[in-house]
């Protein structure tokens, strides 16, 4: 009787197949499927603050309205309307106006915070102070359009609205998770 050798070949097929059912019953790697959406929300929010800085830039260093359909150029239009803010020509992919863990029902699940909204003490990129640019967040994840811009204290560390509960416990700011 001749007994069948595996080639390596057949091991790896056989391998792969055992990881990819494993992977699709949920058993393994529901961490890395959570992981990975937080990472897109904050790519999201990070290429949003990059447009807010270009629109700035390009009117004379006005940031734009945080209040959707208010003010002189609103980062994004009344009732939602995407293309209709002065961020559409510089992030034109829907995609980037919505976390991945956002209802289907909302296209917008990120707002400006009312520091940087550009009505209140900063309406110019030149009053960002520069020792704490680094620092301050432009947009957070809310998981829904909120009618004006999200409250956050410009000269505290503390928040005035209450955090969003959005990715296990925490929340996403442009290009950082906070948790708590």
């Amino acid at each position: 009787m001749q007994r069948y050798r595996h080639s390596i070949k057949d091991i790896t097929v056989i391998v792969l197949c055992l990881a990819w059912i494993l992977l699709c019953s949920g058993s393994v790697g529901s961490n890395g499927v959570r992981f990975a959406k937080r990472t897109a929300c904050m790519a999201n929010m990070k290429r949003l603050t990059h447009a807010w800085i270009l629109c700035a830039q390009d009117n004379g260093g006005y940031i734009p309205s945080g209040n959707p359909g208010s003010g002189t150029r609103p980062w994004i239009g009344r009732q939602g309307i995407i293309e209709d803010g002065s961020l559409w020509p510089y992030c034109r992919d829907y995609s980037l106006y919505q976390c991945p863990n956002g209802r289907l029902s909302e296209l917008v699940t990120y707002v400006v915070v009312n520091s940087m909204d550009g009505t209140i003490t900063i309406r110019k990129l030149s009053n960002v102070p520069e020792a704490t640019s680094s620092r301050r967040m432009v947009f957070i994840d809310t998981g829904y359009l909120m009618p004006s811009s999200f409250a956050v204290y410009y000269n505290q560390h503390a928040w005035s609205d209450s955090p969003p509960n959005r990715h296990e416990q925490g929340t996403c700011t442009n290009g950082t998770a906070v948790y708590f």
